[in-house]
């Protein structure tokens, strides 16, 4: 959706990068800001030449980092209120899994997995250019860092796995996990303990918006699988 993108836009202008050239990456006029389509759907291939152009210019091993500690849950819109208004931390997750594609497309789906109180949250992609390789490690800890915020939870992953090589330097993505990161080796995405999401606290929780909340992403979800927009 549109605000996600622009978030992703703010982040990079934050980094030193002209707000004229990034529009122009993702192929947006200025007049997208006024006024703001919150449903608006945005193709993945412009999320991507946004990353392309970023990593290039900035020529910063850390840049999916960056943007991934910029984002903010209220900036995804109907998939933020759905998350934030959602009764437990486990129920937080799994319709953010649901409904990721709502937010951001990229042809795959968000998989929760439970098992011996581990939680495994799984992006099944093989990124092959740079732009997928940023999109996906974007994915993987901006999931986690909505999470970290919203949960008032300091969610440290027992591993993050990665199916594409490491950066030339990947301190950032060490600091920032703050676990065991494995490149090359698997599905992306990372597990954690069940209980951190247990005691997650969800401030704005409330049953009878999640499910007003719910409904709508619904309909755009569907809208999405038919081929139609808003």
């Amino acid at each position: 959706m549109l605000p996600a993108l622009l978030n992703i836009l703010g982040t990079l202008r934050e980094q030193g990068l002209p707000m004229g050239e990034l529009l122009n990456a993702a192929g947006l006029r200025p007049s997208v800001f006024d006024p703001i389509d919150f449903d608006a759907r945005i193709p993945t291939s412009a999320v991507l030449a946004v990353y392309d152009y970023a990593a290039r210019a900035l020529d910063d091993p850390a840049v999916s980092i960056r943007i991934a500690e910029g984002q903010k849950p209220e900036h995804l819109s109907v998939v933020g209120f759905v998350i934030a208004t959602a009764a437990t931390g486990v129920e937080a997750i799994t319709r953010a899994a649901r409904y990721a594609r709502v937010a951001f497309d990229y042809g795959v789906d968000w998989q929760v997995f439970e098992e011996d109180d581990v939680i495994r949250i799984s992006f099944p992609t093989s990124p092959t250019t740079l732009a997928e390789r940023i999109a996906t490690e974007v994915g993987v800890a901006a999931f986690l860092h909505y999470f970290r915020t919203m949960g008032r939870q300091d969610v440290v992953p027992n591993n993050v796995v990665f199916s594409h090589a490491a950066p030339a330097d990947a301190r950032a993505h060490k600091a920032f996990f703050r676990g065991s990161i494995r490149w090359g080796a698997g599905v992306p995405g990372f597990a954690f303990d069940a209980a951190y999401a247990e005691r997650m606290v969800l401030p704005k929780a409330d049953r009878s918006m999640n499910q007003f909340f719910e409904r709508y992403a619904d309909d755009l979800l569907e809208q999405m699988q038919r081929g139609t927009t808003a």
